[in-house]
C-alpha cells in the first residue's frame, strides 16, 4: 500500500496477480467506519419521555410532539440503554395504574 501526494492510499496488487490493477482507496476506507447517524440519546432526553408518560400521555402521543423522537427511535433507545429501558418501564407503570383508577 502507498500513499500520493495527495494523501490517497493505493491498494497495490500483490506480484503474480496479472489483470489486477492499483485501485485509489481513502485513508478513512482502511478503518471500519460507523453507519448511520450519531445517536440523538441522552439521558435528560429519557427523563423528558418518561416524564411525559408519567403525566398520563402514551409513548404515541409523546413521539408525535415535534421536540420529541420518532416512535422507533425510542423502541431502538429501549433496547440499547439498560438505564433508559429501567425508566421506561418504570413510567409505563406508574402511566398504567393512573389509567386504572381514574
Amino acid at each position: 500500500m502507498t500513499q500520493n501526494r495527495r494523501g490517497q492510499w493505493h491498494v497495490i496488487a500483490a506480484s503474480g496477480s496479472a489483470g489486477i490493477a492499483e485501485r485509489p482507496t481513502t485513508a478513512g476506507a482502511l478503518e471500519r467506519k460507523k453507519i448511520g447517524r450519531p445517536t440523538d440519546y441522552t439521558p435528560e432526553i429519557a427523563r423528558e419521555i418518561a416524564d411525559r408518560m408519567i403525566d398520563g400521555n402514551s409513548l404515541r402521543a409523546v413521539c408525535q410532539q415535534d421536540d420529541m423522537p420518532d416512535e422507533g427511535t425510542v423502541y431502538r433507545w429501549i433496547a440499547r440503554h439498560p438505564e433508559f429501558r429501567e425508566v421506561y418501564a418504570s413510567a409505563g407503570f406508574v402511566e398504567r395504574n393512573e389509567y386504572q383508577r381514574g
